[in-house]
């Protein structure tokens, strides 16, 4: 027998076997389909691509260091290769750091990297502000900032050392949303909005703050932007008030605080242990338990938020400490996971690994078109376009939602097995469970499938086209209507435009 023929007896043998064990109900073979078959294989062998198989790649990146003279910015371009499982921006804010004629520039570590939402939170070493002038590490903070803002998938950039925010001239920084091309001009800035604030009658000032917010799956925070103005140096209750005043994001939940403000006993305090940390102090009366239980909030969702986006911005802060009622708060759960603060100080460090990040999505809307989603999930599903194709298949929109999934039942995550990447364009290895599951479905549902595939994909910056392989063999059709023997671009005809495309993703978890 030949090769061909062998490949063609195995595929009838899998496909009986399918079809004796079922995809499931609605999707398994009637006897009046039983000679479906496998994609015919082709001349060449398969491309068995199983699990995540990335090549490495090169980027040009631009990188801002300061000058000789200490005031200004000067640039470098420099080649990059990028492993399977390394990102860009981690990539090059090694680069950075480590690069030999920077060293005089930037004395730090990177302790962490948070990527989420377009926003990037970046933890440096406490050595990053230790001997330094104002001035010198404004230098530092806005080298990082116009480095990583070049990507376009980067809103703002956020830097913190030691796991708090660091003052200059007295004030904090906040996230940087635009590159900075005049240090000088805004260094003088800075000085100037420090003598005047906040002794100035009428005095404010205005920054860009990261404001955290439970996302709607209840598995994740997530962060956005959001300019702020202060008319005093009480910035957290301000702060307060704007989480009071909810997200913007369709992703995440509705507010997390009430906005009534009597849940909070007194304002903010800050006091000073023994060892010289600072620590905010929040009192909250009753009020607040009832109201997270009203809205469906586990009390983890509310002290993440708050201490993230407090410890964030406010100079100095090394930790929270909550009252509910006059009672330290001293434990809390996440899922099955139990955390415990010593003396009642939570710390950024504590939730920062419930930071999550948001994808778009595609889902079948109910006019025959697709509903784009920004979903929430976990950072690491955002950067491997496997885990996001998969995501996409276990995504699941609201009960009476008028939106829906796009795969036809019996179709799981596993059925993707596998994704490779050759310059702009992604080959995605389906199973033959997932070919056998699509015989039944109509055009119109075949069409709203494979497009939510390929738009989803290209999403991501580093895909422009889509092909698609089963069990590692070329096909024709996936079902009946649309030609996939050729790269597929993104179609956003499909896409669901207007009040329509807003009310589908408000159903969306």
């Amino acid at each position: 027998m030949s090769k061909a023929g062998l490949i063609k007896l195995m595929a009838l043998t899998l496909i009986a076997a399918l079809c004796l064990g079922g995809c499931a109900k609605d999707a398994q073979l009637s006897a009046g389909n039983a000679d479906i078959l496998l994609p015919e294989p082709a001349d060449s062998a398969p491309r068995q691509i199983m699990g995540d198989e990335r090549a490495e790649r090169g980027y040009e990146v631009t990188l801002h260091y300061a000058s000789q003279d200490a005031l200004t910015l000067s640039t470098v371009t420099r080649s990059l290769q990028l492993g399977q499982n390394e990102n860009i921006i981690e990539r090059t804010l090694e680069a950075l750091i480590d690069s030999a004629s920077l060293s005089g520039a930037v004395e730090a570590e990177i302790e962490q990297v948070e990527i989420g939402s377009g926003i990037v939170s970046i933890n440096l070493s406490l050595e990053a502000a230790v001997n330094r002038s104002d001035q010198d590490y404004l230098l530092l903070c806005t080298s990082i900032a116009n480095t990583l803002l070049q990507f376009e998938d980067v809103e703002a950039v956020n830097i913190l050392t030691g796991s708090r925010s660091d003052p200059v001239c007295r004030l904090p920084m906040g996230a940087f949303v635009v590159a900075q091309d005049n240090i000088a001009a805004l260094y003088a800035q800075l000085q100037s909005e420090s003598e005047r604030f906040p002794s100035e009658r009428g005095g404010s000032l205005s920054r860009n703050v990261l404001l955290y917010f439970p996302a709607q799956d209840g598995k994740h925070v997530l962060p956005e932007v959001r300019e702020l103005i202060f008319t005093s140096d009480d910035y957290a209750s301000e702060i307060i008030r704007a989480l009071s005043d909810g997200p913007l994001m369709r992703s995440c939940s509705s507010t997390i605080l009430p906005g009534n403000p009597d849940f909070l006993e007194e304002a903010p305090s800050l006091t000073v242990t023994e060892a010289g940390e600072r620590i905010l102090e929040l009192r909250f009366s009753s009020t607040l338990t009832n109201y997270l239980e009203f809205a469906g909030l586990a009390d983890w969702q509310l002290y993440a938020c708050v201490v993230l986006t407090l410890c964030s911005f406010v100079p100095e802060i090394d930790a929270v400490r909550f009252y509910v009622d006059q009672q330290s708060v001293d434990v809390c759960s996440i899922g099955e996971r139990t955390l415990s603060f010593e003396d009642g100080l939570m710390r950024r460090d504590d939730f920062s690994s419930t930071i999550g990040s948001s994808s778009h999505l595609y889902f079948a809307s109910g006019n025959a078109k697709l509903a784009r989603v920004e979903y929430p999930m976990a950072r690491h599903t955002t950067a491997s376009p496997l885990n996001l194709i998969r995501e996409l298949i276990s995504a699941q929109p609201l009960s009476g939602s008028n939106a829906r999934s796009v795969f036809p039942e019996g179709v799981g995550p596993g059925d993707v097995l596998g994704l490779s990447l050759d310059g702009q364009t992604a080959t995605v290895n389906l199973s033959a469970n997932f070919y056998a599951c699509c015989q039944s479905i109509s055009a119109l549902q075949e069409r709203q499938l494979v497009y939510a595939m390929v738009n989803t994909l290209a999403e991501l910056e580093q895909i422009d086209a889509v092909t698609f392989l089963v069990e590692g063999e070329t096909l024709k059709y996936l079902a009946q209507d649309i030609y996939m023997g050729a790269a597929l671009l993104p179609d956003p005809g499909l896409i669901e435009t207007g009040s329509a495309a807003e009310a589908a993703e408000d159903d969306f978890p």
